[in-house]
């Protein structure tokens, strides 16, 4: 049990490093703004309920989310076609510029920590990490 919970911690402290990367002071997206965008770039014309399930938020609190997003320009609301009462919500070209540089800030910072594994260390990491990725995908 002891290594399970050594294990979580770890992951913890790997997604903090991540999440200091796009949250650099050259970069004005949160971590969960990022993630937010990084969702729509792959999701096309989703739901409030679908972005509050990805990030693990609360509905009053994905409509901050995304009304601050909105009010960015870095996301656009539509209307649904079908269904009136559905929003859809897109990525801009704003937001897709934005996007890429917190991916940019995100790789940048992660090169720096990475850099300090030697590369047997680096190739055992992402030979676990790919194959956890692919248990959850």
């Amino acid at each position: 049990m002891k290594n399970i919970e050594k294990l979580t911690e770890l992951v913890f402290t790997l997604s903090r490093i991540t999440r200091d990367g796009i949250e650099e002071k050259d970069n004005s997206l949160s971590y969960i703004q990022f993630q937010t965008l990084s969702f729509l770039m792959k999701q096309k014309n989703s739901t409030m309920k679908e972005i509050s399930e990805y990030v693990h938020i609360t509905a009053p609190s994905t409509t901050t989310l995304v009304n601050n997003l909105v009010r960015m320009k870095l996301i656009s609301r539509i209307d649904d076609k079908d269904d009136r009462r559905i929003v859809r919500l897109t990525i801009t070209q704003s937001g897709k510029k934005e996007l890429e540089k917190g991916f940019v800030a995100a790789i940048k910072h992660l090169k720096n920590v990475f850099s300090k594994l030697s590369k047997k260390d680096r190739d055992d990491l992402t030979r676990v990490l790919t194959k956890l990725s692919k248990l959850f995908n």
